[in-house]
């Protein structure tokens, strides 16, 4: 068989030229026939690993910066239970009137305070946190106003006759 690649003829297959490939003249053909192809072929199988590698370069690149955004978010949040402790044992060891209720309010507020920070580190729900902060400034502004309404409400009334004694 051996005989038959290397392009040699024997004595013996003399007569039989018609069976016999000779590899000189095979090879150029079939590069010739199929050579195109295979490039083809190895430059699309480049471009395919190209566009992979690209691709799983923006995932490692998205997955790293969300990494990146929550671990400060946690190191955030950790900052703020430490804060929260340390603001109520403070306002405890004062001792003063109603200290317990007010250590109370302060861990409520900096705990919703940090939560809403280290989310917004996070990226997680910013318009969500906007909302809700706005709102709480609202209710606590109209608390307000409504308690000094309330309250100052006999001292309005004699300043309201004041004024129109004097429009007289």
């Amino acid at each position: 068989m051996s005989l038959l690649l290397t392009g040699r003829r024997s004595p013996q297959l003399q007569s039989h030229r018609s069976n016999v490939v000779n590899i000189e003249t095979l090879l150029p053909r079939l590069t010739e026939l199929f050579g195109a192809q295979v490039i083809r072929i190895l430059a699309v199988l480049v471009l395919f690993v190209g566009w992979l590698i690209a691709r799983m370069a923006t995932l490692l690149s998205g997955f790293l910066t969300f990494a990146g955004q929550l671990a400060l978010g946690i190191i955030v949040f950790g900052v703020g239970l430490f804060l929260v402790n340390l603001a109520s044992q403070t306002i405890r060891a004062s001792r003063g009137h109603q200290a317990g209720i007010l250590a109370t309010a302060a861990r409520i507020g900096i705990l919703v305070l940090s939560t809403a920070v280290a989310l917004r580190e996070m990226g997680i729900a910013n318009e969500i946190i906007e909302i809700a902060f706005g709102l709480m400034l609202g209710s606590v502004a109209v608390a307000a106003a409504i308690a000094f309404g309330l309250g100052g409400r006999e001292v309005a009334a004699k300043q309201a006759e004041a004024w129109r004694e004097s429009l007289r």
